[in-house]
Order: structure tokens, then C-alpha cells, then sequence
């Protein structure tokens, strides 16, 4: 919850009723693959006892406070020590006017949590904005921003436990930044143990920065301006490189806050962004420079979420220092979560692919959705990938949400098919009461004069949470009100299968050769009696290179605005991702020469969700655009040109 004191950030802080439904009707550019189908619905499977993805129960994280509500959260884990978890939240206190920040602590793994601190402002008035992680050894940082009569620009506040929070250290405060986050150096070298805070400067157009070499007893900081004429919308949790840089990212736009207010979007050019921060020397700036990652369209909706998450691979493997971003986006006219990486440092970036994988109600319905909010990404110390959010397939009216969970084995190219998470929700009207807050005291007149629903009660504060362990375990972090109010509550996702690229061990010994070859499609139809999707595949040889087999096609996705795409397996169907389509044996003496076109393969996709012969009209370029193939060509090695 950013705590805004400038103008315009309202667009944070909403108090209003109704969920402005407002939306772009901007549609993705034509895809590669046009695809025409009628479909039914049909219930997709969850995990079980013999699935890769296995969930644990759902663990209440809160219960020391059981009557009082709870959101804006975020976790850590002790990266040597699996058994130590801490989870922090904003509280909403029903005998207080004003916010608290609390911290609860694990030493079972997330079995059981115990409260072990909770902070106010100064001289009891209100905090905000949580965020928890470990240091080298049991170290434990708990960071909360706070007010008082001192401190009428707020501040941030660090406090410190040397036992993963059985015991808390007099505290220390920091110079106040907007929704700030703390992250610790735990690895091996000449920064470990240096905590680094930042978050947004108060013009709304700088971000500020520091760092602490005394375990945050002091840190320093310094204000970074940004580009004229851009605007810094929030800042996202960040993480260390191996050469010891902090990268974090920040979603900005080129209009200013009061401009892109309209029904609550953000108009383009609105963009998400990587800040890398490096060490130089003692006594010196700290180096900041940024890239971007990709265009944004976002809605600041009451049941919408809006900020980005970040984490990278510090696993030995194949991923090593390979970024991911995690952010909602709304260009499919649905808020949707879409995911990026990177794999030179945050230079250039991936073509952003969405990561849920549930069906929209109806192509173009701004009120059903269902919109999926609060993405969120970690890495495993294996390099595995997991992504969590809020999901509402579930929920007819777009507001309550459930968890669900995806993972990647092969660096983000490919994810496994989405598992359900929770057994603990969130429905807003749950027992028809729904918490009222307060506007909190204010450091001038103590006294609360507003009551109004806020826009918490629809997306359960501005972070959720995940981490993952030193065991390799996930966290997920979120808000669900099973007894009516809402609380923190956790679970443990263990994943299966090794780290490999490509997918495979046999896959990983080839080479990419995508920008080689060109893949035609050509005898489509659709079979609509079957509902199945036709066509015949070849490959033709674009370069001016001999390229060496075997020969492979790998489909790293399927997006489809409309449903979701299968492959037959016998009597069953499987995931279209991840399928691997071999032409070796259609390349003459294992030579693909230049200019040679393949032999077709026949395909056949099942889709299953929209009726799209209902939906004409809503697409735009007099298209009815529905799915879209993502592949990469795979050869065992190309010639080099003379």
C-alpha cells in the first residue's frame, strides 16, 4: 500500500464502490498462425499423487490474529536453511483507527507460524507497506514505512533479528521512498551480508537507492532522476546477480500520472522496466543504469493489480543468471499475467507470453474476465521456475480468487500445465460483511474521518508472495477469507523432473536455428464436428547455409485468446507445449540444404473453450484471430556461410 502524499496517487489509494470496468480494445498485432474453430467447454484436470507439480495443505499463517483482516504481503525464506520462513503483512486492526505492519515466523518449513513483531509509526500512528528477508547465518530484516510527528514525510523503518526472528534489535530508520523494498547480498564475495533499499522518490519522475555494509544500521542513499517526461508507476521485489548488481523492476509511462487517468488505465507509450544497480567504490555513486523489458498495458482497477516481480536464476545449471519478470497485462482486453526473461543480464528480453491458462468468458467481456491478477515468480536453487497468482476461473463475478501454479524446467520457454494451489479462497462477500477502513490517524489531527470500502477488499493489497527454499520447495504467499476475514495463509509445492534446455537431455545437445528456417502451414481446416484443427507442416531452408540433422520442431506455446489447444495421445489428449514434431527422416542424407523445402507432416489440435463463430466482430484487422504457435527449430549443427 503506497502511502502517496503527492498528487495523483490516488490511482494507488482508492476508497470507491464500484469496479470501473473501463478497458482497451487494442489487439495484439496479427498472429503468425490464424486459427478458426468452434469449441466446448470441459474441465481441466488438477494435480495429483502421479503429476509433476505435488501441493501441500493450505496453512494459516495469521491465526495469532484470526479476527483481525490482513493484505499487502510478501515472504522470505533463509536460503541456507529450508526449515526458516517469514511472512509479513499489513494489518488492519479492529480496535485500531490505523495500519500496523506484522511479522510472523517459521522454523517447521511453514507448517506453523508465530507472531514475533508488529510496528506502528511514531507515537502510535500508522505503517505500511511490508517486506521480509533473510541475511547470511539466521539474520532476518523485517522493513515497514512509517509516520509521526517527527517524521511528517514518513519514513522507512529496518528492523533486525540475528535469530530468524525470535528477538528483534532496536530498530533503524532510513530516508522514506514509495513502496520500498529490502534485499540482502547472501552470496559468496566482497558484498555479502549488504542490505539494499529502494523504492520510488516522492516527484514521482526518480527512484532512490542505497546500501548498508553494517546490517542496516545505516545506509547510503541517493536519488536517481529518470528519463524527462517519464513517470515511475511502482517498483517491484528484486534480487542479486552473480557479479553482485541488484536488478529490481519498475513499470513507467510517458504521460504523467494526472494524464493517464482514464477509467482507471494506463494509456500507452507505458512500458515495464530493469534497473541494474552496481557497487563502484566506497564514497561513490552507485551506478544505475536501465533497459526495458516491454510494452505494458495496465488497468488500475479496483480488482486488478498492477505491480511487476522479478527473480533470478543463482542456481550452477544451464539458467544461470537468467532474469524472469512477472507483471499483469491487459492487451488480450482481460487482465491477464505474462512473463519475460533474459538471458544477458536484462540487455534484451523475450517476447513476453502469457502465463494463465484459463479462457476467457467472452473475446472482449469487460465484465466476467476472468482477470487474473498478482503474478508472481521464484527460482529454486535447481533452477526451476514456478509462478503463482490469484486466479478467478472459479468465480462468476470476477472479485474472489483462487491460487494457482505453474512451473518451467527449461528456463522459461515451456511451463507445465497449471495446478490449483489453495484450498483456502477469497470470495469479498463471504458471510455478507465486508471490513470497512479507516483513513488511519493523521500526524496532525488524531482522528479517523473516513470509512469506505477499499480497493483491498478486491485484489487483497498491492503484493502477494512467493519464494522458494533451500530444498527446493515453493511458498506461495496470499490473502483468502475462508471464516469471512481476510488473513495470510501459505502452502509447500514441491516440482519433479531435472533442469535441462531444450526440455531434454537429447533436445539440449542441438542448436537453435530458428532464424534459419521457416516453418509453412499450409491444408488448414477445422474439423468441426471433432473440433480439431488441421493442417500440414514443412519447413523450408530460408538461409544460405547447409544445416546438419537430426531436425526437430519444438512447440514452446499456444496462445489462444479463445481456448486451449491439445495434442491427441491415443485416446487421451496432452498439452500442446512442450511437443516436439521430428523432420530428420524428411531431410534427404541428413543435409537440409539451402532453398530445400520439406515433405509435410500432418498435424491435428484439439481446442476446447469459446464458441469463436460467436465472436466475430471482436477482433480487429477484419481477422478473427484466435491462437498463435510459438516453436523453435532445433538441428544438430549449421554450416558456416564461406
Amino acid at each position: 500500500m503506497s502511502k502517496c502524499k503527492r498528487k495523483g496517487c490516488e490511482r494507488f489509494i482508492g476508497t470507491g464502490l464500484a469496479v470501473a470496468r473501463l478497458r482497451s480494445r487494442w489487439r495484439a498485432s496479427v498472429p503468425a498462425l490464424l486459427l478458426l474453430f468452434t469449441v466446448p467447454s470441459f474441465a481441466k484436470a488438477e494435480s495429483s499423487a502421479g503429476g509433476p507439480i505435488h501441493v501441500g495443505p493450505s496453512v494459516q499463517v495469521s491465526k495469532d490474529l484470526p479476527s483481525d483482516p490482513h493484505g499487502e504481503i510478501e515472504i522470505g525464506v533463509n536460503p541456507r536453511d529450508a526449515s526458516e520462513l517469514a511472512a509479513c503483512s499489513m494489518l488492519f486492526a479492529n480496535d485500531s483507527p490505523s495500519s500496523e505492519v506484522v511479522t510472523y515466523v517459521s522454523f517447521d518449513g511453514g507448517l506453523s507460524w508465530k507472531l514475533t513483531l508488529r510496528t506502528k509509526g511514531q507515537d502510535d500512528n500508522e505503517s505500511w507497506d511490508p517486506d521480509c528477508h533473510y541475511g547470511p547465518g539466521h539474520v532476518l530484516y523485517s522493513l515497514s514505512e512509517g509516520t509521526g510527528p517527527d517524521y511528517p514525510n514518513s519514513y522507512d523503518r529496518i528492523d533486525r533479528s540475528s535469530d530468524g526472528g525470535k528477538n528483534w534489535e532496536p530498530f533503524a530508520r532510513a530516508i522514506h521512498a514509495e513502496r520500498s523494498f529490502i534485499v540482502v547480498d547472501d552470496q559468496p564475495g566482497p558484498q555479502s551480508g549488504w542490505v539494499y533499499l529502494y523504492g520510488m522518490g516522492e516527484d514521482n519522475s526518480s527512484i532512490r537507492v542505497g546500501y548498508s555494509t553494517d546490517g542496516g544500521k545505516t545506509f547510503s542513499t541517493q536519488l536517481v532522476p529518470m528519463e524527462k517526461g517519464t513517470y515511475d508507476v511502482n517498483i517491484g521485489p528484486g534480487a542479486i546477480l552473480s557479479d553482485g548488481s541488484l536488478v529490481f523492476p519498475m513499470p513507467t509511462m510517458k504521460q504523467s500520472p494526472e494524464e493517464s487517468l482514464q477509467g482507471f488505465r494506463v494509456r500507452l507509450p507505458a512500458q515495464i522496466n530493469l534497473v541494474r544497480v552496481k557497487f563502484q567504490r566506497p564514497n561513490w555513486p552507485l551506478e544505475v543504469e536501465t533497459s526495458e523489458v516491454a510494452p505494458w498495458f495496465a488497468d488500475f482497477e479496483p480488482n486488478g493489480s498492477y505491480y511487476t516481480t522479478l527473480a533470478v536464476d543463482q542456481s550452477h545449471g544451464p539458467f544461470r543468471d537468467r532474469i524472469y519478470a512477472v507483471w499483469e497485462d491487459s492487451s488480450s482486453g482481460r487482465s491477464q499475467v505474462k512473463l519475460s526473461f533474459s538471458k544477458d543480464l536484462g540487455k534484451t528480453w523475450s517476447h513476453p507470453r502469457f502465463i494463465d491458462d484459463d479462457v476467457a468468458k467472452q473475446i472482449g467481456d469487460t465484465i466476467h474476465g476472468p482477470d487474473d491478477i498478482h503474478g508472481v515468480v521464484a527460482v529454486n536453487p535447481q533452477g526451476v521456475i514456478g509462478v503463482m497468482w490469484l486466479d478467478r476461473r472459479e468465480f462468476p463475478d470476477d472479485l474472489g480468487w483462487a491460487v494457482r501454479f505453474r512451473a518451467s524446467l527449461d528456463g522459461g520457454e515451456t511451463f507445465l500445465p497449471s495446478v490449483k494451489a489453495s484450498n483456502a479462497d477469497y470470495d469479498p462477500g463471504r458471510g455478507g460483511r465486508v471490513y470497512l477502513f479507516g483513513s488511519g490517524g493523521s500526524v496532525h489531527v488524531q482522528s479517523t474521518n473516513s470509512m469506505a470500502i477499499p480497493w483491498f477488499v478486491f485484489h487483497g493489497g498491492h503484493t502477494m508472495g512467493l519464494a522458494a527454499d533451500a530444498d527446493g520447495g515453493f511458498h506461495p504467499l496470499w490473502i483468502a477469507n475462508p471464516t469471512g476475514t481476510p488473513q495470510v495463509w501459505t502452502t509447500d509445492l514441491r516440482v519433479d523432473g531435472q533442469v535441462v534446455e531444450n526440455g531434454s537431455r537429447e533436445l539440449a545437445k542441438l542448436q537453435n536455428a530458428s532464424k534459419l528456417v521457416r516453418l509453412e502451414f499450409v491444408n488448414r481446416y477445422y474439423d468441426m464436428k471433432a473440433h480439431a484443427l488441421n493442417f500440414d507442416l514443412r519447413l523450408e531452408n530460408a538461409s544460405k547455409q547447409a544445416i546438419h540433422g537430426p531436425v526437430k520442431v519444438r512447440v514452446l506455446g499456444v496462445g489462444s485468446y479463445v481456448g486451449t489447444v491439445t495434442i491427441p495421445d491415443g485416446a487421451d489428449e496432452k498439452p500442446a507445449e512442450g511437443t516436439v514434431w521430428d523432420f530428420s527422416s524428411l531431410i534427404p542424407d541428413g543435409t537440409f540444404e539451402p532453398g530445400y523445402i520439406t515433405k509435410p507432416i500432418h498435424v491435428r489440435m484439439i481446442v476446447r473453450g469459446i464458441d469463436p463463430f460467436t465472436q466475430i466482430g471482436r477482433f480487429s484487422f477484419f481477422l478473427t484471430s484466435l491462437a498463435t504457435l510459438d516453436t523453435k527449430v532445433l538441428v544438430g549443427s549449421v554450416e558456416k556461410s564461406q
